[in-house]
């Protein structure tokens, strides 16, 4: 069925009414011909106007000299509304030709300054994450080379002494971390190139409990550890990414407190009531009794490169949420100020048994 130019009319101006955007049509002076119904600049009930009436005098000027020369314009406004308030506007304005060119009508597209700082803040987060893969890419083999003669003279070292002396016993400690930290920055380098882990079914407490022992090593003694193991359930996911979690959650919240104070690990089942019936999870906590933090921080911890601390890069936590989220996992924080933080993380849970596909 051929549809006609004045139904064709009336499809554009209902698509153009369910628009978020103002869409206003002029004349070469201004004079409004068009207003989607959707408008909350102008009444679009109001016809008898000059769009320039409503934007303040500066931009006005800027605004006529690029639609002259038939430019594109595009930056932020103050749109006076009819009952003389403010508001800020995202503007993109353009000289379109009718007619085959031969005269010329103005196309204003307003759309809410919220929606395009949004945007704007999606682009500098991708930028970012285009800048850790250089970083990590960069710096790995550096670290790898810092990390060999500790690794190697640990070793040489290890072999020449007593396994019963305390020194045996330390330099232990030191060669483990070194071959940990490795890993680590394996598996980050990894991580920002999007290569794979090694998914297997893992119980999660045992993992938990190697983790937190390696841990406790750098814990400030002053700092009390507790450990609670309430599951023998399975999840998919590679070891070291439980470690990097751990890692990252134990020590931000050492740091979190001052003095003396508490971290506290737990693993338990947990059933949740979902749209699609019962969902099995793990619940991985980590809780401190710390300085917290205020609403604002905690709205931007998993950001890149978002930090508080003097020295930091703002890579902890995001990578902490990057990973559980690649596990199909959710993470919720709880945080006051002078009341602490929790970490709470629900990991699917699956059968031991369950195959991986190769």
């Amino acid at each position: 069925m051929e549809i006609s130019f004045a139904e064709k009319v009336q499809i554009l101006k209902l698509a153009l009414s369910f628009l978020n955007e103002d869409v206003i049509i002029t004349d070469i002076d201004g004079n409004v011909k068009y207003i989607n119904k959707g408008s909350l600049v102008i009444n679009p009930e109001e016809r008898l106007f000059n769009i320039f009436d409503f934007l303040d005098s500066n931009d006005q000027k800027e605004i006529k000299q690029a639609l002259v020369k038939h430019q594109e314009w595009c930056g932020e406004v103050f749109v006076k509304s009819q009952d003389k308030e403010r508001s800020k506007k995202f503007l993109k304005a353009i000289s379109v030709a009718v007619d085959d060119g031969r005269t010329f009508c103005y196309l204003f597209v307003f759309s809410d300054t919220c929606f395009n700082s949004g945007l704007q803040k999606k682009l500098q987060q991708a930028s970012k994450m285009v800048s850790l893969g250089s970083i990590a890419a960069g710096v790995i083999h550096d670290l790898n080379n810092l990390l060999s003669p500790i690794l190697a003279y640990s070793e040489i070292l290890l072999q020449e002494i007593s396994s019963e002396d305390l020194i045996y016993k330390r330099l232990k400690i030191i060669n483990e971390a070194a071959y940990q930290a490795r890993e680590l920055i394996t598996q980050l380098l990894s991580f920002t190139r999007s290569k794979g882990f090694s998914f297997i079914p893992l119980q999660l407490s045992q993992v938990v409990i190697k983790a937190f022992n390696f841990i406790r090593n750098f814990i400030s003694p002053q700092i009390e550890m507790d450990l609670s193991l309430n599951s023998r359930g399975f999840i998919m996911a590679d070891p070291i990414q439980i470690y990097q979690i751990l890692i990252n959650l134990c020590l931000n919240a050492s740091e979190a407190i001052k003095d003396k104070g508490k971290i506290r690990v737990e693993v338990e089942d947990m059933d949740l009531k979902e749209k699609d019936g019962v969902s099995k999870y793990i619940k991985l906590a980590v809780s401190d009794t710390g300085m917290g933090m205020d609403e604002q921080i905690r709205e931007n911890i998993f950001s890149p490169f978002f930090t508080t601390k003097e020295h930091g890069i703002g890579l902890g936590l995001f990578v902490v949420y990057e990973i559980v989220k690649m596990l199909g996992g959710k993470i919720t924080t709880y945080s006051k100020l002078g009341q602490g933080t929790t970490f709470d993380i629900l990991l699917p849970r699956v059968d031991k048994n369950l195959s991986i596909p190769k």
